[in-house]
């Protein structure tokens, strides 16, 4: 392994494409400092390093209890990855837990993607554990296992997110569980990206983000351009694409995930506020015991605004916030052009080409789909 706490990792390192196969570690007993003789991964620690062009084939990490884990970084202390990926095998620990990257604090990981079994405790992801930096152009296919602050891509989020997606399955025992993000927190920024996989556990379940938070109405995390398709099943707090969102802002997003829960259920968000959402919709089935909504489950603040929800796929008829409308109604131009949307070919609204529209036959799709 390359690179340590007191000696990181600075250079190039240039795959050329060349693949490592059956990278294999089992530890036993494991500290929990933040980067120890124990943490594993083919890098240990990288600053203002390169890596680009490696593909690591069915590796084997084993350490139940271990911290830091990542099949080829443990930490990115800065520096980038670009043209990674990681196909079969597994990795599982305990905290900070990635397919590719445990922690990537202020780094850059573009075009990299992973097709693997992650499992942990806390901050587990299937391409990153943590993320304070940026992840673009990246994806994750395989099943992520964890405990709290689970993710399809990534685990915990306070960074960038861009163009990025995740088709996996993600099962959490317990809280903030997302289709590509467990929690996106603070300045925290997920744009252009979305999750199809199914999202099961208990507390804070949504379609992308489980916990969507930034801080006390002064920094917001921020959802742009976003949709998810699973199916999304939990306790409480439960949403098609936002579990809760607390001092966060969701625009120009849409679920057709099926969300089911008991309490706090919406089919895009189960728990808002203070926080808004606008120019959203969602068509899945939603069912809960209380405080359940076509479009939010429960609302403590914040605002809704321009944003629908489909009464007859849903099977609700009512919402805290947004209008229901039917199938028709929502497969027809006129309505979102009247409420402000911004469509391909039209200027009274905007000229950002957000959204396009097969009218008659489906609901507004995001134009950065059909690119």
């Amino acid at each position: 392994m390359i690179g340590n706490d007191s000696f990181p990792f600075s250079g190039v390192f240039d795959g050329n494409g060349k693949r490592i196969f059956n990278f294999s570690h089992t530890v036993q007993e494991i500290s929990h400092s933040y980067i120890d003789e124990n943490s594993e991964g083919f890098f240990k620690c990288v600053s203002s390093g390169e890596i680009k062009k490696l593909d690591i084939i069915d590796p084997n990490i084993n350490a139940s209890q271990g911290d830091w884990l990542g099949t080829l970084i443990c930490w990115l202390r800065g520096g980038s990855v670009t043209s990674c990926y990681v196909q079969g095998g597994s990795i599982s620990g305990s905290k900070c837990v990635g397919g590719l990257v445990a922690n990537n604090r202020n780094g850059t990981i573009t075009n990299c993607h992973t097709a693997m079994s992650i499992e942990g405790g806390y901050s587990v992801g299937g391409l990153v554990g943590e993320n304070t930096g940026n992840v673009s152009d990246c994806y994750s296919t395989g099943i992520v296992l964890g405990e709290n602050k689970a993710g399809g891509l990534v685990g915990r989020n306070y960074g960038q997110i861009f163009n990025c997606y995740s088709t996996g399955n993600v099962s959490a025992s317990n809280n903030n569980v997302g289709g590509l993000a467990g929690t996106n927190e603070l300045e925290g920024e997920i744009i252009y990206c979305y999750a199809t996989g199914d999202v099961t556990g208990r507390h804070a379940i949504g379609g992308l983000v489980g916990d969507n938070r930034g801080w006390n109405t002064i920094v917001y995390a921020k959802i742009s351009n976003c949709f998810t398709s699973g199916i999304i099943t939990g306790v409480d707090n439960v949403g098609g694409l936002v579990a809760y969102n607390k001092d966060g802002i969701i625009n120009n997003c849409y679920s057709t995930s099926n969300v089911s829960g008991s309490d706090n259920v919406g089919g895009l968000v189960g728990r808002l506020g203070p926080g808004d959402v606008s120019r959203c919709y969602s068509t899945g089935m939603v069912s809960g015991t209380t405080d359940t909504g076509g479009l939010v489950g429960v609302q403590e603040g914040g605002s809704v605004y321009f944003s629908f929800w489909d009464i007859q796929t849903s099977q609700q008829s009512s919402s805290i916030g947004g209008t229901g409308l039917t199938t028709t109604e929502m497969q027809t131009s006129s309505t979102f052009l009247e409420a402000g949307w911004d469509f391909v070919d039209e200027l009274y609204n905007g000229t950002d080409d957000i959204w396009w529209i097969n009218e008659g036959k489906d609901y507004p799709r995001l134009w950065w789909e059909a690119e």
